[in-house]
């Protein structure tokens, strides 16, 4: 068996100037919300049809779901 060293890489990255501050940088992040699209009006009609006061509840639990962007423009740290 031949002994190596382990291999180090080193990576540089470009150092910010000076004027930049934390209030330039802005976070995105993707949460997916809940909204009443077609697969909830499907159910609602379905179940408007098989037994109506069941279908009045589907609208406070959605069943469609759809990403949505959130920009946070200044970030809390610890």
């Amino acid at each position: 068996m031949i002994d190596e060293e382990p291999v180090i890489n080193i990576i540089a990255y470009p150092v910010p100037e000076y004027s930049q501050t934390v209030s330039e940088t802005k976070v995105v992040v993707e949460e997916i919300e809940e909204y009443c699209g077609p697969k909830s009006m499907c159910l609602f009609v379905a179940l408007l049809i098989i037994f109506p006061p069941v279908a009045l509840f589907v609208p406070c639990c959605p069943c469609d779901y759809r990403k949505k962007k959130v920009q946070i423009e200044e970030p809390e740290f610890c």
